[in-house]
């Protein structure tokens, strides 16, 4: 390089330096979301040359061919899989190992399942289905999900089974129990009220499903398939602080999404009522800290297309570590997974005031391709999370609209409680 071009270049450097400098410290939105501020450029930069070089180091340590298989300690999807060894409680007491299936079709049937193993013997548990020319069908517990486990009984309880058959490959999904039924009709009322119905709403039915839940895709594993642009944005736009990155690490959560395919048939008081075949998504998530009121909001969409596109996309705000982060993947019918590079979803820009948007767009970006969202939610149903009820989570059954291409899938949202719940009448149910 010429004397002139070395000036000229340190004068551009000098340029941007004095910019950066002289940039204002942005103002978080709404008092949460943090926005760039004056380092961000520079901040960006340096934490995406960190992330790239962490995985430089992967791929020499022999390491690379674990990618989708978890953090190092784990070494095969058997041992992602199974119920996790919970930590000692007394260094850990917030440790989680949850499993979470969703599923819908485009006749409107949907159904949620999930279980979540804490310490001191807790099982959080929701159990939904809604189903066409029947109803909505709820435990009889929610908006209560918080049951007291039974030793050795993984993921299941006495009216529920969550169980791996097969690794990455197959789950057994089976209720045999009673629901509250809140039939068809109640629709359009529960549309006004915005979903707040809950378990205790309709009369009790004895519900039978007997399900399996296959794969369509592989495992997106968000340890070592995220992309990299999205969690530098999220990182770069908070403050910097010794004391940030080490709440981040005492956060981390091996945390994989997968979508697949449910099968097999639903009884109501012993009468067929259902054969469904629902496409969606499941997650497993593991790791030494999950506190509810850590979160602030997020939003999650799961989306099966008529292309048989799949496509998750969402985004976090946990105000105390990453109050802004924009997550997703999509997987295409020839069997790539990609992760989604950009996307214009902040969620303060959807339902901010409290009430989950029911009709809203996004774009993203993923494997070198443009997409368009275009979500309408149907129906929902709402639950509480957390010891103390800390959060309220929005399923919404919805139809999409991707490029053009129908869909559908489930949205779920999650806000923290402003307000004190009730003492719900179920709120020391046993699993038992």
């Amino acid at each position: 390089m010429d004397f002139g071009s070395l000036l000229l270049a340190v004068a551009a450097a000098w340029g941007l330096l004095t910019l950066l400098i002289r940039r204002p410290a942005a103002r978080p939105l709404f008092g949460v979301y943090a926005r760039p501020g004056r380092w961000y450029n520079l901040k960006y930069a340096a934490f995406l040359l960190l992330l790239q070089l962490r995985r430089l180091r992967r791929n020499k340590d022999g390491k690379a061919e674990q990618a989708g298989m978890g953090v190092a300690s784990r070494n095969s999807p058997a041992e992602m899989e199974r119920p996790q060894q919970l930590p000692d409680d007394r260094k850990h007491p917030n440790a989680v190992d949850a499993v979470y299936f969703n599923g819908a079709d485009q006749l409107g049937n949907n159904l949620i399942m999930a279980a979540s193993r804490r310490q001191r013997n807790l099982l959080q548990c929701l159990s939904i289905l809604r189903l066409r020319g029947v109803g909505l069908l709820e435990h009889p517990s929610h908006p209560d999900t918080n049951f007291t486990a039974t030793e050795g009984g993984g993921f299941s309880k006495s009216d529920m089974r969550i169980e791996c058959l097969e690794p990455m490959q197959t789950w057994r999904l089976e209720f045999d129990g009673e629901m509250t039924l809140l039939p068809e009709a109640e629709a359009e009322k529960r549309r006004r009220q915005l979903g707040t119905t809950g378990g205790g709403c309709g009369r009790r039915v004895r519900v039978r499903a007997q399900l399996t839940w296959r794969a369509l895709h592989r495992q997106f594993d968000f340890d070592t398939d995220q992309d990299s642009h999205p969690l530098a944005e999220a990182v770069a736009s908070e403050e910097w602080s010794q004391e940030m990155f080490k709440r981040l690490e005492s956060v981390h959560q091996t945390h994989y999404e997968q979508f697949g395919e449910i099968t097999g048939p639903v009884y109501v008081d012993d009468e067929k009522v259902a054969d469904l075949k629902l496409q969606g998504a499941r997650d497993h998530s593991y790791g030494n800290h999950r506190v509810w009121s850590d979160l602030y909001r997020y939003g999650l969409q799961y989306i099966y297309l008529q292309d048989r596109t799949c496509i998750a996309i969402g985004c976090v705000s946990m105000p105390n570590y990453l109050s802004n982060l924009v997550i997703g993947f999509v997987c295409t019918p020839d069997g790539r997974v990609s992760p989604v590079r950009q996307s214009d979803f902040r969620l303060y820009n959807e339902g901010q005031d409290g009430r989950p948007s029911t009709d809203f767009r996004i774009r993203c970006l993923a494997g070198g391709r443009a997409y368009t969202v275009q979500c309408r939610a149907a129906d929902q149903a709402v639950f509480c999370m957390g010891t103390a009820a800390e959060v309220r989570i929005y399923e919404r059954f919805c139809d999409f609209e991707v490029n053009g291409i129908r869909g559908w899938g489930i949205s779920e949202w999650c806000y923290r409680s402003s307000e004190p719940w009730p003492a719900w009448e179920h709120a020391e149910q046993s699993a038992a």
